[in-house]
């Protein structure tokens, strides 16, 4: 749909992680109205639409899956174009989705169940397009966070400093080429875009896996389980990783509890461990 230049100017000013939402229901309003093009009357109608008054109001569902008794995944706005998503994110709910459903664990659950579910009871899963964490993954059992490593290559800065002002944590100095606090560094790749030359490139990108989050008398925050850069191996991982979580729940314990028993590096040499056995069962097997 075409839009005037006025319009095209005043959206601008909305809020980057609105602006996508608000050019739909702009347009929306101005086909419901018969126009074939946007103008500025119908961006500010727009702004008074509830999903746009309250961010946290916005629909993020997709088609087929829905929280349930036993399990719910929490969505960020990358499902509705907010600009900072690093992944498809509707691909990795289905992922996760899959992962979930091929090992029956609601199923697994159910069974075991006795009296009322708590929410303790529950798989909790967050899905978040990039570092910032709107879904709060970092408080879930298992999470995917999406992820843009940067590189710096020398000799091509030309010292505009737009890396330096687009990195919200402030780890970027430049003297005559980027210099990045790497340690520091949440691999949010706002860098890289705002990079006008070659200087600073992706040097890796996927989806990373926290787990063991959690609220309650004792918070604790998810721990970085492993990053992985397809959704093959995504859901290779989440399935392995639902495996563990049903042996756990098997033994009256849970993702966050085996975290910190037994320590994240551990927990990885498990997860490991399983998928080296899955591989030599299929091998076997021929499948």
């Amino acid at each position: 749909m075409k839009w005037s230049k006025e319009a095209e100017e005043r959206i601008k000013k909305a809020p980057f992680f609105i602006r996508s939402l608000a050019r739909k229901k702009a347009e929306e309003l101005a086909r419901s109205q018969g126009k074939h093009i946007v103008e500025v009357e119908d961006i500010e109608k727009a702004k008074n639409a509830r999903d746009l008054q309250d961010v946290s109001k916005i629909d993020l569902s997709i088609e087929g899956v829905t929280d349930t008794t036993y399990r719910e995944i929490k969505l960020c706005g990358g499902m509705r174009g907010c600009p900072l998503t690093l992944f498809e994110d509707e691909k990795v709910v289905n992922c996760l989705h899959s992962a979930i459903k091929k090992e029956c664990l609601e199923e697994f659950l159910e069974e075991r169940q006795e009296g009322p579910v708590l929410y303790h009871h529950k798989l909790k899963a967050a899905v978040s397009g990039c570092p910032n964490g709107c879904s709060q993954p970092q408080i879930k059992d298992m999470s995917i966070i999406g992820y843009n490593k940067p590189q710096v290559y020398k000799g091509y800065c030309i010292d505009c400093n737009q890396c330096v002002k687009a990195c919200p944590e402030k780890l970027i100095i430049v003297d005559q080429d980027p210099s990045i606090d790497d340690e520091a560094c949440i691999d949010c790749g706002r860098c890289i875009r705002a990079c006008p030359t070659d200087s600073i490139q992706v040097e890796g990108r996927g989806y990373r896996i926290i787990i063991g989050g959690r609220l309650g008398r004792r918070p604790h925050l998810a721990k970085h389980l492993v990053d992985v850069t397809s959704l093959e191996e995504l859901e290779t991982v989440l399935t392995t990783l639902i495996q563990l979580y049903k042996e756990w729940i098997a033994k009256e314990s849970k993702i966050s509890n085996e975290v910190e028993n037994l320590g994240i590096e551990e927990v990885r040499e498990l997860l490991e461990l399983k998928r080296q056995k899955e591989k030599l069962v299929l091998g076997e097997t021929g499948e």
